[in-house]
């Protein structure tokens, strides 16, 4: 071989070299969890192309364990026309049950005019669908795990026809979490405030995995992106198989309307879950306009069961030397929340589950107690930790 001949067999060799190393897919695809107290919705995304391309035939195939969720179904809301024009070229996505526990979300190109497909970006994650399970098992993992996935691209988008090439290689999938389930959510619900503008949220967990702790954000119906509020984490219990009860309140709605709420739950290994949203219209009632009798009276302290903090409502009679305390069962006071003269008429305290020292208090019954000259109330309140 002459020179002339090895210079041009290196060139081609580097060229073919070259041309490999652009061939190569720089995506990735992954999956995000979210649970309920009976369902755990898998959401299924694709991006970090390097560089971008336009998505054909694929089978994201998962292997799960039968005994821990079961009953797969394809979420409707997320299928649809992926089209980068109007010209209804969609990647339609369906749902195909394999035996031993393999479920795929597939999604086959179905050409229109230009055969537009569906672009993944080179800098951002594009959803491709999600799968809902029932959890049949709390104890059990769900051992998920990849099963023969694959992806193709379309070779020559925007033209008639449109041939397919493989774009699936090592290490594109990463591995779902095999973790059980973080928590159990078994209730989250919202109520406005009587006395001012604002929320009490509360939620229960029948079971907790490794959980760190809770972030409540918040957005304006029908605005944007949800934001976290502050002073809102409250921490998590780690792992117990008790249930618990949390309770936030948001006195930091700027005014009256609806509002949504969801819960920004992580792992102590980092991994973050969402809660489903809640509603929750703010209105101001005001606090003379709650009936209150006045004996003296207590109304029973909201949220109950509480965590951290309770509002007491009660009132008086007549002008008066008031106390409010709290007690354990036991008789024991561990708390003076007001001591003072008072004029006749309806009041409000909060408690924040804390003694005199400033101590936090453990999970446990306390009783409430209001006197005055006119007689004593009380009444019992439930604080979980």
């Amino acid at each position: 071989m002459s020179f002339r001949h090895s210079v041009y067999a290196l060139a081609l060799l580097m060229l073919i070299a070259c041309q490999c190393v652009v061939a190569q897919p720089g995506y990735q695809v992954s999956v995000t969890q979210v649970a309920t107290s009976n369902t755990l919705t898998l959401t299924f995304w694709i991006g970090n192309a390097a560089p971008e391309f336009v998505l054909g035939t694929a089978g994201f195939k998962l292997a799960y364990n039968t005994f821990a969720v079961g009953c797969p179904t394809k979420l409707l809301v997320d299928d649809g026309p992926w089209d980068q024009q109007t010209d209804q070229d969609y990647a339609n996505m369906t749902l195909i049950l394999h035996d031993g526990g393999i479920v795929e979300l597939h999604t086959q190109f179905v050409g229109g005019v230009d055969y537009s497909g569906m672009l993944v970006p080179a800098t951002s994650l594009k959803k491709i669908g999600a799968i809902r399970f029932e959890i049949l098992s709390e104890s059990e993992p769900a051992q998920f795990a990849w099963s023969s996935p694959y992806v193709f691209r379309l070779n020559s988008p925007g033209t008639q026809p449109s041939y397919e090439v493989a774009y699936t290689a090592a290490g594109d999938f990463i591995p779902p979490d095999d973790m059980p389930l973080p928590i159990t959510l078994s209730s989250f619900t919202g109520t406005p405030l009587t006395d001012a503008v604002g929320v009490s949220l509360t939620w229960r967990t029948l079971s907790e995995i490794n959980n760190y702790g809770f972030t409540v954000e918040r957005r304006a119906t029908g605005t944007g992106e949800f934001t976290a509020l502050n002073d809102a984490f409250l921490a998590g219990a780690g792992t117990t198989s008790e249930p618990r009860t949390y309770a936030f309140i948001d006195r930091t709605i700027p005014a009256p309307g609806s509002y949504e709420y969801r819960l920004k739950q992580q792992d102590l290994n980092g991994t973050v879950w969402y809660s489903p949203v809640v509603s929750v219209t703010a209105t101001v009632t005001g606090l003379n306009d709650v009936e209150i009798p006045i004996d003296p009276t207590l109304v029973q302290n909201y949220p109950n069961p509480f965590n951290p903090e309770t509002v007491i409502r009660y009132g008086v009679s007549e002008r008066s030397p008031v106390t409010v305390e709290i007690y354990t069962v036991l008789g024991q006071k561990i708390r003076t929340l007001v001591n003072g003269v008072l004029e006749a008429g309806r009041y409000q305290a909060s408690w924040d589950g804390r003694d005199d020292a400033g101590q936090s208090l453990t999970s446990g019954t306390f009783i409430c107690r209001v006197t005055s000259v006119t007689g004593t109330a009380s009444v019992k309140m439930l604080l979980l930790r």
